[in-house]
């Protein structure tokens, strides 16, 4: 059964995605609460998770990975070319790369190469994603197993425990063990769905106190931002669970949703154009914030759209799938 509670949270994960890319703290005369607004990796994980639970009955594992290359793998490589081009070009004439401090000095271009590939955030920062979660799709044999196990439940507090009082890693297998915790919190949530949908309305209430509370604790103890988003994930569940009990459609929400794939991996471009053209006219300032995000969200859609319109129609191999996962 499709959930439209599910699908509305992948919409508004996107937007803190976005938000967390665009840090407006490097604009001028202006201070915001970051752990608020940022850190929409962690709902991006735990629907991952959700939705392998909810469709685990499906699963086949060449399949599957078969379907990860095609719909992650691919488009990952196609919008990661124009900016690995890019770093080559720095490279052979000695200019600096703008993310050079991620990577190592080497004086082979093919490893050069080949570790831009495999640690797309230093070509573009948003890209780090996917070499992370590729370790997923191919350990998924075992992490379904782990979601059938009666120890479900155990394995995942000391996983997610793991990540409340841990430093965010770099490198995509630290990455993998470090939102291991996350992704199968979303497989518990999906075995326990029925419970949240049953009990929506005082999940509602007490996540949403939970929240404001939460907001002005400080602590070293546990990571604050993940605390705050395992809050508001609470929320977003228990109010979009409400919404489509009553019937209500949230076709925003659903547009988002559909285009949350474009919209991450092209984003990133979108923003590096921002801050190279827009900024240094414009000025650091509220507006041209407001602007970046809008555009790092509304320009991957039209992208997207576009493509579809006047490539895929015409042709299969041009579907928008195989070059922006949607």
């Amino acid at each position: 059964m499709f959930l439209s509670s599910i699908n509305w949270f992948r919409g508004i994960a996107i937007i803190f995605v976005v938000m967390g890319h665009v840090h407006l703290t490097t604009f001028a005369g202006m201070e915001y609460n970051y752990d608020f607004m940022s850190n929409g990796t962690f709902f991006f994980v735990l629907i991952a998770g959700f939705l392998f639970h909810y469709l685990k009955e499906k699963f086949q594992y060449t399949d599957y990975i078969r379907k990860k290359f095609k719909f992650v793998v691919l488009p990952y490589l196609f919008v990661l070319i124009p900016g690995v081009l890019l770093a080559i070009y720095y490279y052979v004439n000695g200019l600096t790369w703008f993310k050079a401090d991620e990577i190592p000095e080497v004086q082979n271009l093919v490893y050069y190469v080949f570790y831009l590939i495999t640690h797309g955030g230093t070509v573009i920062g948003p890209l780090w994603f996917i070499p992370m979660i590729c370790i997923f799709f191919v350990v998924s044999p075992v992490i379904k197993m782990i979601m059938e196990s009666r120890y479900f439940g155990l394995i995942t507090t000391v996983f997610f425990l793991f990540t409340l009082t841990s430093d965010r890693p770099e490198l995509p297998e630290l990455s993998f063990i470090y939102w291991l915790g996350v992704y199968l919190l979303g497989g518990y949530l999906s075995a326990n769905y029925s419970v949240i949908q049953t009990h929506s309305k005082k999940i509602l209430v007490v996540s949403t106190l939970a929240l404001i509370v939460w907001s002005f604790i400080e602590t070293s103890l546990v990571s604050h931002s993940d605390i705050l988003k395992l809050i508001k994930t609470f929320v977003f569940m228990s109010l979009f669970c409400i919404i489509e009990d009553k019937n209500i459609e949230l076709k925003v929400f659903d547009v988002l949703a559909k285009y949350s794939f474009g919209i991450f991996f092209l984003h990133g471009y979108i923003l590096q154009a921002f801050q190279r053209a827009v900024v240094p006219i414009a000025g650091a300032n509220f507006l041209v914030w407001a602007a970046t995000v809008i555009s790092c969200i509304v320009i991957p859609i039209l992208i997207v759209k576009l493509w579809s319109t006047h490539l895929s129609a015409r042709k299969r191999i041009f579907s928008t799938r195989y070059f922006f996962g949607v």
